[in-house]
């Protein structure tokens, strides 16, 4: 009797071990997998925009939001790469947007900028007209 319960004592003291096991195991999992997805949640909200030329196009070039600017360069690449000042020019060349350590900037900012710009500005353009038309991929 006396070997029995022991037996018996034994066999639920192993139980309880491997049900406090899994639920450990169950435990560090979940941590680990909202982990991942809480991080994956900040990337896409801080990397994704910067690699998105369709979003760039779309919220720069067909309907100018500085909103979004604002999120995605100037306080991105002040954040992230310390870029203290950020410009975007038009077509023309004008200032259409300027921040300043991560945030909203007057356009007159560009005004001590301009002079050094105009020349990389002028190999940009030329080097983005020698590049052929894009042409949307198939499947895209």
């Amino acid at each position: 009797m006396t070997l029995s319960g022991m037996t018996l004592l034994f066999a639920l003291a192993m139980l309880l071990v491997y049900r406090f096991d899994q639920a450990a195991s169950l435990r560090e999992r979940n941590m680990v997998e909202h982990g991942f997805e809480r991080q994956l949640q900040e990337f896409d909200a801080i990397i994704v925009p910067q690699a998105d030329w369709d979003d760039a196009v779309r919220k720069l070039d067909n309907s100018f939001d500085p909103s979004w600017a604002d999120r995605n360069f100037g306080t991105y690449l002040y954040t992230f790469n310390g870029f203290t000042r950020v410009f975007f020019v038009d077509a023309q060349d004008r200032p259409i947007y300027a921040a300043r350590d991560g945030a909203r900037a007057s356009l007159a900012l560009y005004d001590d900028f301009a002079p050094g710009l105009a020349a990389m500005i002028a190999r940009v353009r030329a080097a983005e007209a020698r590049r052929p038309p894009m042409r949307a991929r198939p499947g895209s």
